[in-house]
């Protein structure tokens, strides 16, 4: 005969937890503050208010006393039987200070989310620049370089979802929206899809906030995310939505510093129509994104020269295209921008080879592959090998053409599995001469 199943108080993990002293019963409550999947020593620290070599101990207490599991990586897990009878023994004992816990946990992801977009993209237009600079100032160097902010992002994912939802649920509305931006730099490079679901969220605290302005950018977000995955029709709408919004935004019209993201959203709209084979509008707000920001950023000032060359490269005014991306260049060279750099090269290398300049086309091509590391930047590194590879296959050498058609299917491979099949096909079928 089956014996009944035991009640909760009867499990293994109520009773490790009624063993615990208070102390560690304590601490350990206080860990399912926050909502994801697993702890760092930085999280506990700043949850607990203790210094980091403090929480370390802690934590390795409580993995002693089976509380926690450690991970090579440096990470700490708790399996779902302890914290729900860590989460029961909360609400029974009212531990206080668990709510604060909370906000310390969201504070904490909102700081480090930014400290990290400032780390990945550090000269892009941001919503809220105060505090942007706050963070700026405050956590100067926490990233030491741009592969490190990219590893956080990847390893964080499912804790900054968490950890989003969190905020939005406990009315963080602005934090909620801070994490959301900061999500899609990291987004745009590595294409993960759950970080539609943070920028969801940071539309509904925007929404929550009633803020114009917040929720122009998320639609932009959402839009930019679209775009990524060549989803034409629907970045199109969120666009033109986060226009309508902008236009009505008050706060942009007392602060000219925000005239930037307004060109910015003119050069996702120039996106957007250029990948929907709407030529003409895509050329008018890329030349309507150069009018705003000329007089404001260098940088943006060459985004939009970009943006506008690619529309005039689709409308086969290739020797204007070419003229604008070379004026582009320098203004990213210099402030450092490698990723946006290497995009110019491709779509110079695409340009050039339309012109029949083969051997300046492939110069381009492979100074955009020097700029790039494929972990930091999988999408556009694919680009580029792809643009080589047709450039290869003009020329007929169908052996380097292969070879670059292979190395394109790898670093789309792991962020875009239907771009990487469509790669490995042209690999085996289209290097191929007609016989």
């Amino acid at each position: 005969m089956t014996p009944p199943p035991l009640s909760p108080e009867d499990t293994p993990a109520v009773r490790l937890v009624r063993n615990l002293v208070v102390h560690d019963r304590d601490g350990s409550v206080l860990l399912t503050a926050h909502p994801g999947p697993h702890w760092t020593p930085g999280l506990a620290a700043a949850l607990w208010q203790l210094p980091l070599q403090e929480a370390q101990e802690r934590l390795d207490r409580l993995a002693q006393l089976d509380v926690l599991t450690t991970h090579d990586d440096g990470r700490y897990t708790m399996d779902g039987e302890m914290r729900a009878a860590l989460e029961r023994t909360g609400a029974t004992v009212l531990l206080p200070g668990y709510r604060r816990a909370r906000s310390r946990v969201v504070a904490y992801y909102t700081e480090h989310a930014i400290a990290a977009d400032l780390a990945v993209d550090p000269g892009r237009w941001r919503w809220h620049p105060p505090v942007v600079e706050q963070v700026r100032l405050s956590t100067g160097g926490r990233f030491a370089s741009r592969a490190q902010a990219l590893a956080w992002f990847a390893g964080e994912a499912a804790n900054l979802y968490a950890v989003a939802d969190l905020a939005h649920r406990t009315a963080h509305h602005q934090q909620t929206v801070l994490i959301a931006e900061a999500v899609g730099a990291w987004d745009e490079l590595q294409r993960p899809r759950g970080t539609r679901g943070i920028i969801e969220l940071g539309l509904a605290s925007a929404e929550s906030l009633d803020d114009d302005g917040s929720q122009a950018v998320m639609h932009h977000a959402m839009a930019s995310w679209d775009l990524a995955r060549g989803e034409d029709d629907t970045a199109l709408a969120c666009a033109n939505y986060a226009l309508a919004l902008w236009s009505r935004q008050e706060t942009r019209r007392a602060h000219p510093y925000h005239e930037r993201g307004l060109a910015h959203l003119y050069l996702a709209l120039s996106q957007a129509y250029d990948q929907a084979h709407h030529l003409f509008m895509a050329a008018r707000y890329a030349e309507l994104a150069l009018q705003v920001s000329d007089e404001l950023n260098r940088r943006d000032t060459a985004l939009a020269r970009y943006r506008q060359a690619l529309a005039l490269a689709a409308n086969e005014h290739l020797h204007e295209a070419v003229a604008l991306l070379n004026s582009a260049l320098p203004p990213l060279v210099e402030a450092d921008e490698q990723v946006w750099a290497a995009r110019v090269h491709r779509a110079l290398c695409e340009a050039l080879m339309d012109l029949g300049k083969y051997e300046a086309a492939r110069e381009h091509g492979q100074t955009a592959l020097g700029l790039l590391r494929q972990e930091e930047a999988p999408i556009v590194c694919g680009q580029v090998h792809e643009s080589l590879a047709w450039l290869a296959h003009g020329q007929g050498d169908f052996d380097r053409a292969r070879d670059h058609f292979e190395q394109a299917w790898a670093c789309y491979a792991p962020v875009d599995p239907p771009r990487a099949l469509q790669m490995l096909s042209a690999s085996r079928e289209f290097t191929r001469p007609s016989t």
